[in-house]
Formats: structure tokens, sequence, C-alpha cells
């Protein structure tokens, strides 16, 4: 296994780790709003204020868009966990077709992260660091992909000329 297959697994498995703890500390709050998350620090400084808002399920498009109740409209965490999970499984795959679904899928998470980061930047008005985390994440693992799919296709174009 090349290393940075390893830190795309690696990277895989943490934001299944930071998601599944960003679902724990929503939960935990909207049972019992005084819950204080480890990673609350403050009134501008709290994940907790983050992961409960109304744009921490459907990515805050979803509910206003198909209704509240609409089976998609989870939260925002649950989605993560499945994100990286699947990323997890194909992450291993040197096809040059998975290669592409991973930078494809790396692209489109920095999107739905910079959409994010401003909702909690412009719109909130808090750091949420597991929100933060999440878009580290998604941002190392689009540039492991791009590197992963640049490697592939010039390998591929090296072993075409060969075979001329």
């Amino acid at each position: 296994m090349i290393m940075s297959e390893l830190v795309y697994r690696f990277l895989c498995l943490a934001g299944i780790l930071v998601s599944i703890y960003g679902q724990f500390v929503a939960t935990a709050r909207n049972r019992d709003a005084s819950y204080r998350a480890a990673c609350d620090f403050g009134s501008y400084f709290s994940c907790s204020t983050a992961l409960t808002s109304k744009y921490s399920k459907g990515f805050g498009l979803i509910g206003p868009l198909l209704g509240e109740d609409n089976i998609l409209n989870i939260s925002n965490s649950l989605y993560g966990v499945a994100f990286y999970f699947l990323l997890l499984i194909i992450g291993g795959s040197r096809s040059h077709f998975m290669l592409k679904l991973m930078l494809l899928a790396g692209i489109i998470s920095c999107a739905v992260s910079v959409y994010l980061a401003y909702i909690l930047y412009a719109v909130l008005h808090d750091f949420c660091l597991v929100c933060v985390t999440v878009y580290i994440i998604n941002i190392l693992l689009c540039l492991i992909s791009a590197h992963r799919f640049k490697s592939r296709h010039s390998q591929r174009a090296k072993q075409r000329q060969h075979t001329q």
C-alpha cells in the first residue's frame, strides 16, 4: 500500500470518528440544553451551537426544499459518517474510474465545506472545532485524490507510449 493510500484511509477513519462525535454532541445537546461539549469553549467558540443549528440537518437546504420530515433531512454528521465510510471502501482502489470518482467526491466535499464554513462564520458567527476539523479533512482528502489521480493518469499515459 502506498503512503498516499494509507494517509487517505487514516483521514477517512478520522472523518468517521469526528462525524460520530458531532452526532453525539448534537444528540446530547438536543436532549439536554445545558449539555456542554468538550469542544464548547465560549459563546463564539461552540460546536454545540453549530451542530444543533438549522443548518446542521440536510445542510440547511433539504428541510426548506423538501420538508423538515423528509427522509433526506438528516444530520450532516450522519451524512459525514456515510461519506467517509464510502470513501474508505473505495479508497484502496487504483482503477482510473474509482480515482476519478474519489476526486469528484473530494471536489464536491470541498464545495460543501466552503458553503458550511460561510454559514459558520457569516451567519452563525461561531467557530466549531468539529466543523473546521471536517473541512480540513475534506481538503486533505481532495488533495490526496488529485495527487493519486494525476499519478495514475500519467502512469497510464506512459503505458500507452510504450505500447505504440
